[in-house]
């Protein structure tokens, strides 16, 4: 049986060689679509990376291209101030056979 993708989990990593303050620029419009995306459903979580490199989202998507599709008109990943990583969530498959076994 394949598991289903639920959500997709989206790390978002500014580039070495941006500087903060082209960072800060950008910053409003960054914040005004994120905050459309997280009131439309489309991002469920948001989180601030511990290093301040970047921030990590979970996506209501079911499969990666679903979920680049709602990035990629973020203004940082339109400029390319990040590196962007996308990985599928499902449900914990192993919990399949323990419910099986009850």
């Amino acid at each position: 049986m394949t598991t289903p993708t639920t959500s997709v989990l989206v790390t978002l990593t500014v580039k070495s060689d941006v500087a903060r303050a082209d960072l800060m620029k950008v910053m409003p419009e960054e914040l005004r679509a994120t905050i459309g995306l997280y009131l439309d459903g489309k991002i469920l979580q948001w989180y601030g990376r511990a290093d301040n490199k970047g921030v990590i989202f979970i996506v209501n998507a079911t499969n990666v291209d679903d979920a680049k599709s709602v990035m990629e008109d973020l203004p940082f990943e339109k400029q390319g101030m990040v590196l962007s990583d996308y990985v599928a969530l499902t449900p914990l498959t192993p919990l399949r056979g323990i419910l099986s076994s009850l």
